[in-house]
């Protein structure tokens, strides 16, 4: 399954990114919702 996780917190970010990972998803990353993937029509999951 693959996730968008949007934190403005880079160091956060990749901690929630690392342990989602080892779960097996794939975890896109943006810092706001003004990214360009958030633009694009991805799926927000919270």
């Amino acid at each position: 399954m693959r996730l968008l996780l949007v934190e403005d917190n880079a160091r956060l970010a990749s901690l929630i990114r690392e342990g989602l990972d080892r779960q097996g998803f794939a975890v896109d990353w943006c810092e706001t919702v003004d990214a360009p993937s958030m633009r694009s029509g991805s799926m927000i999951m919270t």
